[in-house]
């Protein structure tokens, strides 16, 4: 049902909406209490937006010698994200608030420390401090925990 896209939510036992921005836009509207929205979503979805691309551009390379500079893109991205969590306060993207932006880069990263180590030997480098705080702090909350699939899948799926 899903075409090919994942991740893939079932609505009702007919409808079916394809991709984490899609979803999150129909659970948004379907829920609008709490807003999930941050008026630093453009600035967050700029630091952001490379890093899933960069981290699909290292897991699909088959030419040994283009890995490298793949490597360095995703990490320059990472550093990006990195540097944002380190001159914005909070334990989230957007401040203290839980917002869309974490709700999607969260899972990216979990599959970027699964399936990067497993087929690529790739991890987010450990200088990266203010990334793996967020990463971890996120990871332990219940409503990830709740959602959570295991390592197999991810592996599998990719």
């Amino acid at each position: 049902p899903g075409g090919g896209s994942v991740p893939v939510m079932r609505v009702g036992g007919e409808r079916v909406i394809c991709g984490s921005g899609d979803i999150i836009s129909y659970i948004q509207a379907e829920f609008p209490t709490p807003n999930m929205e941050s008026k630093e979503g453009d600035r967050v979805t700029a630091v952001t937006k490379g890093v899933f691309s960069a981290f699909v551009g290292i897991m699909k390379n088959k030419e040994a010698d283009q890995q490298s500079s793949l490597e360095e893109r995703l990490v320059k991205e990472l550093e990006a994200v990195d540097n944002w969590l380190t001159s914005n306060p909070g334990p989230y993207l957007c401040g203290g608030e839980l917002t869309i932006h974490d709700c999607s880069l969260v899972p990216k990263l979990y599959h970027m420390r699964v399936a990067g180590k497993h087929y690529r030997d790739f991890d987010i480098p450990e200088g990266l401090q203010a990334l793996h705080e967020y990463y971890t702090s996120l990871t332990a909350c219940p409503m990830f925990t709740a959602s959570l699939y295991s390592e197999e899948e991810i592996i599998h799926g990719w």
